[in-house]
């Protein structure tokens, strides 16, 4: 019997796997036009089974089905999840699978993005939107600000082709800091303000640009402003001021 290959080695792929690697080279040496829906879901399905073990308690459910409130119902090609012994299950991955010979039409792939949002709002109750979100957020508070941590934000947006609202960037910016952004934002001019955003923040960890640029200087007055705004509302607070006193 051959050895399975541990698919958390290093180098280690699916076509590493002989059963998968023969499906996938049948996919594509067959004719595109005669490709059944089936046989592509076979290899997806197989793939998830390779690398989420069912000995460590994960199952993939072929044509999953979701539901939700109004009788709204949907298939997903394939439902991973983590079962454990006291009876509660962890739903973490929907796959949607599409044949080779039509993986160039937009309309596919429109058409599939519609559907695995139906899934992950029928399955979690989340618009995917916050979930990239949540995981745009967890990069960027999950360490200090660096090169790297810019560089996985523009990885993850462009691997998963999200677009966050603009008031996400806005916020991010720092506008009180970068006062220059609500100025843009007055201004109405259109603008791609993910590269607004993450543009200035590769330039905040070049030392030598943040320090010459004055915005070190302006940070400084800033944080001791808000310091001294600070004292200010707790001293009206312990003395039980009101506006009429002060201007008084």
């Amino acid at each position: 019997m051959a050895n399975r290959p541990n698919p958390h080695a290093p180098g280690t792929t699916h076509m590493d796997v002989i059963g998968i690697s023969l499906a996938v080279q049948d996919l594509i040496t067959g004719k595109k036009d005669k490709e059944p829906d089936g046989d592509v879901n076979g290899v997806w399905n197989s793939i998830l089974n390779w690398l989420f073990d069912l000995v460590e308690g994960y199952v993939t459910n072929p044509q999953d089905q979701h539901k939700l409130f109004a009788g709204c119902e949907g298939f997903s090609d394939c439902h991973t999840k983590q079962r454990f012994v006291d009876g509660h299950h962890t739903c973490f991955l929907i796959t949607q699978c599409k044949r080779i010979g039509k993986q160039n039409a937009d309309g596919t792939w429109n058409g599939g993005y519609g559907r695995l949002r139906g899934y992950l709002h029928m399955e979690h109750g989340v618009d995917p939107v916050e979930i990239a979100l949540m995981i745009i957020n967890q990069i960027q508070y999950g360490s200090s600000l660096s090169q790297e941590r810019i560089r996985d934000t523009r990885s993850a947006l462009e691997a998963f082709q999200w677009t966050l609202r603009d008031s996400y960037w806005i916020k991010r910016c720092e506008p009180e800091l970068v006062y220059e952004v609500g100025d843009l934002v007055a201004s109405g001019k259109s603008v791609d303000s993910a590269e607004f955003c993450l543009g200035p923040e590769e330039l905040m960890v070049e030392p030598h640009w943040f320090c010459n640029s004055g915005l070190e200087c302006r940070k400084r007055i800033l944080r001791l402003l808000r310091g001294i705004k600070a004292r200010f509302d707790e001293i009206v607070e312990r003395e039980g001021l009101i506006p009429d006193q002060i201007d008084g």
